[in-house]
């Protein structure tokens, strides 16, 4: 209003204290009388707030409205984003990656993209693609530069591309950020191959030497009449399947399994489907064991293109799948889940596999069924790591956490009572087993996890560098190793891995310590074959990461609680050390190091007995057992009391 600072204040103040007694005015006041005054003094005030331009309703209300329309689109956006990122699951060479990859930049409105691609011959060539439709030709707009890894040698491939801004630059900048995250999970260091091989494949076996590396099958010229056109040419040298093969990929082609109990009627329950992590491996290969066998879960979100682990199988689920928001937000139907798990019938099977973590366990069966339970833990967070959960989410004592406390309470009352409907508890390791025994009064066999180590290859030759790998959360103690490296500026270290505290451990990562966040498997693989040693300071279950890491010939330097105690053999495939504290990891280190040498061979050899053909083996043994045990009721018949005397005078 070109008033000075001076008057400006004065503006305020009076406006303000204006307010305030009409404030007092409707506190002090009674009667119709009073709420007549009132309702004369609320224009006068919001008047005096326009005139001092301290609100404007037209000026709010296209606010909401912008903010509203840019809500709306990048809903849409994201939309596109995850539809695309199932149809990168699905891309097997570089043909159908390009033809992912200018769909997703049509459908996010990028107005053109570039990519140089390098010949074998040194050269370079640009790999276009543009707009057809004219649409966005006179907007903002903005241009950017994007990294895309590749699989062979030297550093990542450029993109450039121009995204449209008609109308705002954030939403322009969230759509780049969109598509950089795309082209980080999807690049081409980390292309699918079917079990349909492309025509360029060559099976590395018949036909390369050791040491051969492969390479991305080169483009053919593009087209000039179609920039959007693509061919692959056939390269000079073979592809190496191993080193673009994920490991679900790997899975997905396990061998053919023989079929146990088939003559008797199974059910598989697992807690959720949602996704393929460690205690869907476990199912995996427990639906390889029994074919046959119903599934049941509380609730399956698994995509169609995803379900090959459960050999895509229909799955009954509970009314949880049917709840708003399920998909998304099914950790808030945590108090229904105890009713939800009890609902599922059962009642016609003989035998009844639990894959729990959470509910499964508690599924209702009868006295002449069979229930064997594959705990992978007891619930963690209402058990004895309550404490460190709820400190991790803030929770304290504030409502919320008091609300907190008294369902995980419940949960611990209703987690014991079901443990009593379990026949048989099998653990994934010695640590749970005491944890079961501790807390269910039950005792638990122990089968080890698969881990796919046929997915790693062995590499004798080391690098001068450390490395460790895992979701970037407080409890894996990430910080840990790397305020230990931090104090060694002498050694080198990789951090793989991301997670909430990425952020931290960049700010408190020295010179010597590299953190390159979530790789592709590929990557992760081969920073596990060249590296020195793989550090791991967590206390975990049981750990898979550092028998991956052992698979691949790399001694292991780690915390000396949990399940490394029975999967790092310390002096042998590795170095224990027994305090999570930064000292104790540069002992360890330093101990590590003092060793002569580190067989690669005798160390993967070790991780090879937790592979899935072990898994497979001792789980079908074990549950072929316990059935002919349970079906020999004759032991455990209940013995008969009829109240009379036999000549000795004895009860019957």
């Amino acid at each position: 209003m070109g008033l000075n600072h001076r008057n400006t204040v004065r503006v305020i103040l009076g406006v303000t204290v204006l307010a305030v007694g009409i404030g007092l005015l409707s506190l002090l006041a009674k009667g119709w009388s009073a709420l007549g005054v009132v309702s004369m003094c609320i224009p006068l005030l919001l008047g005096l707030f326009h005139i001092s331009g301290s609100a404007r309703g037209t000026t709010l209300i296209k606010a909401i409205k912008t903010k509203r329309d840019h809500d709306r689109d990048f809903q849409t956006y994201r939309a596109v984003f995850e539809e695309t990122q199932l149809r990168f699951n699905k891309v097997h060479n570089f043909d159908e990656w390009w033809k992912a990859t200018t769909d997703a930049a049509h459908r996010l409105d990028f107005v053109w993209l570039n990519m140089t691609v390098c010949n074998r011959d040194g050269s370079e060539r640009i790999l276009r693609w543009n707009r057809t439709d004219g649409q966005f030709t006179d907007c903002e707009s903005l241009n950017v530069t994007i990294p895309v890894e590749q699989r062979r040698l030297g550093g990542p491939l450029r993109m450039d591309v121009e995204v449209a801004a008609p109308r705002s630059l954030e939403s322009a900048g969230q759509r780049i950020a969109l598509f950089s995250r795309m082209m980080d999970e999807h690049s081409l260091s980390s292309l699918n191959q079917s079990a349909e091989k492309p025509a360029w494949f060559v099976n590395k076996k018949d036909s390369t030497t050791k040491g051969q590396t492969s390479q991305d099958p080169e483009p053919s010229t593009v087209s000039d009449d179609d920039p959007t056109a693509m061919k692959i040419g056939k390269p000079s040298r073979p592809v190496d399947l191993a080193d673009t093969a994920t490991s679900e990929t790997t899975n997905s082609q396990s061998p053919v399994v023989t079929p146990v109990l088939p003559d008797v009627r199974v059910a598989i329950v697992h807690d959720f489907l949602y996704t393929y992590a460690g205690a869907e491996r476990v199912l995996e290969q427990i639906v390889n064991l029994f074919p046959h066998a119903d599934l049941f879960s509380l609730f399956d979100f698994l995509p169609e293109d995803e379900r090959g682990f459960i050999q895509n199988k229909p799955v009954t689920t509970s009314f949880l799948q049917k709840l708003p928001f399920a998909r998304k937000a099914h950790r808030a139907y945590l108090p229904l889940m105890p009713l939800a798990i009890e609902q599922l019938d059962l009642s016609r099977y003989d035998l009844v596999i639990s894959s729990s973590y959470m509910a499964a366990k508690g599924v209702i069966t009868g006295p002449d069924q069979l229930h064997v339970c594959y705990c992978h833990s007891p619930v963690r967070y209402a058990w004895d790591l309550q404490h460190q959960y709820l400190d991790e989410s803030k929770l304290g004592f504030t409502p919320k956490g008091l609300l907190a406390r008294a369902i995980l309470h419940y949960i611990r009352n209703w987690d014991a009572r079901s443990a009593a409907g379990v026949d048989h508890f099998v653990s994934n390791s010695k640590f749970i087993a005491r944890r079961i025994e501790k807390l269910y009064r039950r005792k638990a066999d122990v089968i080890y996890p698969p881990v796919a180590v046929e997915d790693f290859e062995l590499a004798e030759d080391k690098e001068e560098f450390y490395v460790t790998a895992s979701r970037l959360v407080p409890y894996k103690r990430i910080d840990l190793v790397v305020q230990a490296f931090n104090q060694m500026p002498d050694k080198q270290l990789v951090v793989i891995g991301g997670g909430p505290e990425l952020e931290k451990i960049k700010s408190m990562a020295g010179r010597n310590v590299r953190v390159v966040g979530h790789q592709p498997f590929s990557q992760m693989r081969r920073h596990f074959q060249m590296a020195k040693g793989f550090v791991f300071a967590a206390k975990e279950d049981f750990g898979i990461v550092p028998i991956e890491a052992m698979a691949c010939g790399t001694p292991v330097i780690a915390f000396g609680q949990g399940g490394a105690l029975e999967t790092v053999r310390d002096g042998e495939t590795g170095v224990l050390f027994h305090q999570q504290t930064t000292q104790a990891i540069r002992d360890a280190v330093l101990d590590f190091e003092q060793a002569e040498i580190w067989p690669a061979e005798r160390i993967r050899s070790h991780a090879m007995s937790f592979d899935t053909v072990h898994f497979r083996a001792n789980l079908s043994a074990y549950v072929q057992e316990v059935w002919t045990n349970h079906k020999n009721t004759g032991l455990n018949e209940p013995k008969l009391f009829t109240g009379k005397t036999d000549p000795q005078g004895e009860k019957e």
